[in-house]
């Protein structure tokens, strides 16, 4: 027997033949469409065979309910009511195949280890690389534990993950730093955006990635100005871009068709915004044709993962709460970042901070480090493998790697090497004291760059730990590398003043605080990549007006002048510098101190 939308008027005869009673043994088998269920109602069939896969969890209910009747009853001991579903899946219902399976653990019912298999062999597809997206949890992690069940892709293809292009002239960049605008946070390490500026180095000027969208919007704007272009859209389809009219015109694609409403106008539809990730519901009669000189430029949405970072436990997606405080601080707002990694429309960054110019003191300050708050808000952990991971994938499937430059080809430019100054400007500066030996010699540090400096001790720390030391690097006089403090017991940059002795011992010049020290061959390393991006700190001084009441400092002065200001912030304001002293770089009044009038 057959039943669907044209046969309204025979329902009444399928319905008699279905409840014909038939010699046991008999099967009758009858043959319908989603859209016939409830006005047949049957509810004592034995078998449901879905011939197609239901759309919906509403109409698989609806199908299953053909069988109500035969449903074991569980609160009625020793029920043998039998009843089958039965579906008929190809790879074309991949993304279902693990829906069902994770339903059917559930229920507690056997599981075919052919559906174990053909959910394998839709993971290790050769083709399906192209059909995939790649496993959210791999880039955000560098590891999947579902691989059984999860319908990401699990590997890597030349083709479809070498970086996108996001205008005729300009690729994603895959190394470098980068500014970016985060507009849709999909958790606390993942979110879309677009790229601003881009430079391959920290001292070179940046490079505008955003000419060609500005540009765009501007066109879109001029053109909708005129109201007989402002065309809606009649019939949608999905996948399909059109532009969307809010105040201002935007590219959308839609994602899903507006449900059934009284007026089709007012229906609601699912749209992403292409150009910057956000997916949302808007109204029909909002979807403008889009002209196609306006579709030629890709989507500026990029996708933007914090690496080396993960859940806290083992788990695999992160706390709610942790998102919502991130999208809350980051949305919509300008962050410097440093790419780790590029594959097709995702870049991996590490680290990605928020910069806050104060105008008054003429200065840039670090506000937030992205990774440092995950950390610190108790509900991320270090994932030191996370990259490495991703970096093996990629070398199986043959994509080239940016080359990891040696710490050692920052180098060369050491004649190009920074430090910090206090400007002489008039104003006062607040600073902290990070070494001293007399009033007439110390050093100080910028309270403004302190986090920046800090944020970098902890990048390369990590890098550091990561990495293996070969016992191959031997510094020379005057080389910048990195020594263990014997204190902190952490790796900071320094300078290599002279060799000690045949031993290997070297006496060394710590660049960002000011402090000498002597150190065995075995706590100097080669500096990490990256460790030369920040001036050095340490800023040496020499207060101003003052003299010792004998020929020498008593010794006691720098115990007490330690002890009094360690740590503390001093308000300092430059008289004079003397540029061609290396070991002078200003000498200053330092204010608001009473103990310095005692000297």
């Amino acid at each position: 027997m057959k039943a669907h939308e044209g046969m309204s008027l025979q329902v009444s005869n399928v319905m008699d033949q279905w409840n014909k009673k038939f010699s046991p043994g008999t099967h009758i088998i009858l043959v319908m469409t989603d859209n016939c269920l409830k006005a047949l109602g049957i509810t004592d069939a034995t078998c449901v065979i879905h011939y197609g896969f239901p759309p919906s969890r509403k109409i698989f209910g609806a199908r299953l309910c053909c069988m109500v009747d035969n449903f074991d009853d569980l609160i009625v001991e020793g029920s043998t009511l039998q009843s089958q579903s039965i579906i008929l899946m190809t790879d074309k219902n991949a993304l279902q195949t693990a829906s069902i399976l994770r339903y059917l653990e559930r229920t507690e019912a056997k599981i075919p280890t052919e559906l174990y298999k053909f959910l394998s062999d839709l993971n290790n597809k050769d083709d399906i690389c192209y059909d995939k997206s790649l496993c959210k949890y791999l880039k955000a992690h560098g590891i999947c534990r579902d691989n059984k069940t999860c319908t990401g892709r699990h590997k890597l293809h030349p083709d479809v993950d070498k970086p996108r292009c996001l205008s005729d002239e300009k690729k994603l960049p895959s190394t470098g730093y980068i500014e970016i605008i985060p507009t849709c946070i999909s958790d606390a390490s993942s979110y879309y955006g677009r790229i601003i500026q881009h430079r391959n180095n920290w001292g070179n000027p940046p490079v505008s990635m955003e000419e060609d969208y500005l540009r765009l919007l501007k066109d879109m704007a001029d053109y909708y100005k005129e109201a007989n272009h402002r065309k809606p859209v009649e019939q949608l389809e999905v996948s399909a871009v059109y532009g969307l009219e809010e105040e201002i015109y935007s590219r959308v694609q839609l994602v899903a068709l507006p449900q059934k409403a009284e007026s089709a106008v007012l229906s609601n539809a699912g749209v992403k915004y292409i150009d910057s990730g956000q997916t949302r519901q808007v109204m029909h009669k909002q979807l403008l044709e889009l002209p196609a000189k306006f579709q030629v430029l890709p989507p500026q949405a990029v996708e933007f993962i914090v690496c080396r970072v993960k859940p806290i436990d083992n788990e695999m997606d992160w706390n709610p709460q942790l998102s919502r405080f991130i999208k809350k601080k980051i949305s919509n707002k300008s962050h410097e970042a440093k790419i780790v990694l590029a594959l097709g429309n995702t870049l991996w960054l590490n680290p990605v901070v928020h910069l806050t110019k104060l105008a008054d003191l003429k200065t840039t300050i670090l506000e937030y480090n992205i990774r440092s708050e995950i950390m610190n808000s108790g509900f991320g952990t270090d994932n030191p493998e996370h990259i490495e991971r991703l970096k093996v994938l990629c070398r199986a499937a043959g994509l080239s790697l940016p080359d990891e430059d040696s710490p050692q080809k920052e180098l060369p430019h050491a004649k190009d090497l920074k430090h910090a100054v206090l400007e002489n400007d008039g104003n006062y500066h607040s600073v902290v004291i990070s070494e001293f030996s007399s009033p007439k010699h110390f050093y100080v540090q910028l309270v403004a760059t302190r986090d920046e400096l800090f944020a970098l001790e902890d990048e390369i720390n990590q890098k550091t730990t990561e990495k293996q030391t070969s016992g191959s690097y031997v510094p020379a006089v005057g080389d910048i590398c990195l020594a263990l403090s014997g204190t902190e017991k952490r790796w900071r940059r320094v300078k290599i003043l002279s060799v000690v002795d045949s031993k290997g011992n070297y006496q060394v010049f710590f660049v960002d605080f000011g402090s000498c020290s002597w150190v065995s061959l075995d706590k100097i390393q080669p500096l990490v990549k990256g460790a030369l991006k920040l001036p050095f700190q340490a800023i040496c001084c020499s207060l101003f007006g003052v003299e010792p009441v004998e020929e020498n400092w008593k010794p006691e002065i720098k115990e007490l002048v330690w002890t009094a200001f360690q740590d503390k912030e001093l308000q300092a304001k430059v008289i004079e510098q003397n540029r061609n002293d290396p070991m002078l770089d200003a000498t200053m009044s330092i204010c608001k101190i009473p103990l310095m009038h005692a000297l």
